[in-house]
């Protein structure tokens, strides 16, 4: 019988060039993926850096008319990149309401070097676009009238002043009578049990005769709570008809900081008149938000309210 002899000896050097070539080869793997990790968080950095730039330069321009953008931009991308890698901010304007930031910065590899790669230029970029609010949610159920806006009081920012809603008003907007629509308050129908409601540039809602607060959605609560706070509002600008055949038009979007109102006994604080009218005491101001439920653009008129969102 044949007998075979093995020297295990010299397998056993076999196998130790063997796993040190795999061993090698399984560390620039994982050398590789260390690498391209850290190379996608520092993306993921550049990029909130330039979403944050690119909005904060669009609210600058949307308030300000474009100041010192690329300091903005330099300020806000670098604040979002850890120990400041980032190399800069490129800011333009892809049109007369939109900016583009991008953020490049070099992230250096541990492991890739021995490819000859030390580091790699990594680059993200974000666009935001700005613009008049055109539609939306109205954070009080109600209009008021852009002619009481334009003709009785202006609209002054930063000077508190009260506007009588438009069932009565003694200004040269309404009729002889004072009326806008006679019997009529621009209270708007409330939305998802919330009190608010949806509006739009040109959206027609109808005249509710003596109309008061919609107890059901809205509480006294509600309104203290807003108290100090701003509200965007939509005005209206066209109306027709009597009582509730009558129909208001709305305009465009007014931001004011709520001071104190009056509609009803159980709703009012620092009250700026009392009955039979209905009023807000307010200061006009420039106000940008960045919120998806507003839309901006579609010829609505710039009231000092903006819309900012990312669009790329």
């Amino acid at each position: 019988m044949w007998r075979v002899t093995v020297d295990l000896s010299r397998e056993r050097g076999a196998t130790a060039v063997l796993t040190a070539l795999l061993l090698t080869t399984l560390l620039g793997f994982v050398g590789f993926g260390v690498d391209l990790s850290a190379t996608y968080a520092k993306k993921q950095e550049l990029q909130n850096g330039a979403d944050a730039a690119a909005l904060a330069v669009a609210q600058d321009c949307a308030v300000d008319g474009c100041g010192d953008s690329q300091s903005i931009a330099d300020s806000y991308a670098g604040a979002n990149v850890r120990n400041d890698g980032i190399e800069g901010a490129d800011v333009s304007f892809p049109s007369s309401n939109s900016v583009t930031v991008e953020a490049s910065g070099f992230q250096p590899h541990w492991f890739m070097p021995v490819l000859g790669r030390d580091e790699s230029l990594v680059v993200a970029g974000a666009t935001a676009a700005w613009g008049a609010p055109a539609s939306g949610p109205a954070m009080l159920p109600l209009a008021i009238s852009a002619c009481e806006l334009d003709a009785s009081f202006q609209p002054v920012l930063d000077v508190p002043q009260t506007i009588t809603l438009p069932k009565k008003s003694d200004s040269d907007c309404t009729g002889t009578n004072g009326f806008d629509i006679p019997s009529g308050f621009a209270w708007m129908d409330t939305v998802g049990g919330k009190c608010e409601s949806e509006a739009s540039v040109g959206y027609d809602f109808p005249s509710d005769p003596g109309k008061p607060v919609d107890k059901k959605a809205c509480s006294a609560e509600f309104f203290l709570d807003l108290v100090g706070e701003t509200v965007l509002l939509p005005i209206y600008g066209e109306f027709e008809g009597t009582g509730g055949n009558g129909i208001y038009t709305v305009y465009g979007y007014v931001a004011m900081t709520l001071n104190g109102y009056f509609f009803e006994n159980k709703y009012q604080y620092d009250a700026p008149c009392g009955p039979p009218e209905q009023c807000l005491n307010g200061t006009f101001v420039e106000y940008v938000t960045l919120d998806d439920a507003y839309e901006y653009g579609g010829g609505a008129p710039d009231l000092g309210a903006a819309v900012v969102q990312l669009t790329g």
